[in-house]
């Protein structure tokens, strides 16, 4: 896939599986033209910007946090920050096709590049959820891999917060977690020979 077309995919999709839907490949052979500023970025109907003259969202106080309903806007409110994040990136992409490589990148000699990244997808069925994450170790190769997952327990609460949101939700999350606490895991990655590291381990190797 283009970059230009995942890109237009992120910024103009107007459901989370389009935005959120990652390619097996991506190539940047074909940039394209400037693009100008939408008004707005596609979004779910749920998602999509108020007028500003509606004012405001009132951002949940500590105080409020002992209540279900208000931890789950709070959950919300940073979901949002990271959506919108993701789409501000793709429309700089969108708007600078031309621009020289060093303008998209921060990178310096010291900092730590992945080889590869694994996480699960909606087209993983839930009944092959472990063999999809067996066969990822299984199919490692030499370097630095970041496995993603997203770890939660699909009770009232979770449940409560991802309504709506099968894709990363409590049943997704509650797989991921069962998934990796398992001895099933545990034993691919030893005998993949896996070495597992933290973040604080590659920021000592980039200092």
């Amino acid at each position: 896939m283009e970059l230009r077309d995942l890109a237009e995919q992120i910024l103009f999709a107007t459901t989370l599986d389009e935005k959120l839907r990652c390619p097996d490949k991506i190539t940047d052979e074909h940039s394209g033209s400037p693009l100008v500023t939408p008004e707005a970025p596609g979004r779910p109907r749920e998602l999509r910007f108020k007028p500003q003259i509606s004012g405001k969202a009132e951002f949940p106080g500590m105080h409020h946090l002992e209540r279900e309903r208000e931890r789950g806007r709070l959950l919300h409110f940073f979901a949002n920050h990271e959506l919108l994040a993701t789409e501000l990136m793709a429309l700089v992409l969108l708007r600078f096709p031309n621009a020289p490589a060093a303008f998209f990148s921060a990178l310096s000699e010291k900092d730590i590049i992945l080889d590869s990244v694994v996480m699960a997808n909606p087209a993983v069925h839930p009944n092959e959820w472990r063999d999809f994450y067996v066969n990822a170790v299984k199919n490692l190769k030499p370097g630095l891999t970041e496995m993603i997952v997203h770890l939660g327990h699909d009770d009232a609460e979770l449940q409560a917060v991802t309504l709506d949101h099968p894709d990363f939700g409590s049943a997704w999350r509650q797989r991921d977690y069962d998934v990796v606490t398992s001895p099933e895991f545990k034993k691919a990655l030893e005998e993949n020979h896996i070495t597992l590291v933290k973040w604080k381990d590659l920021k000592k190797l980039a200092n």
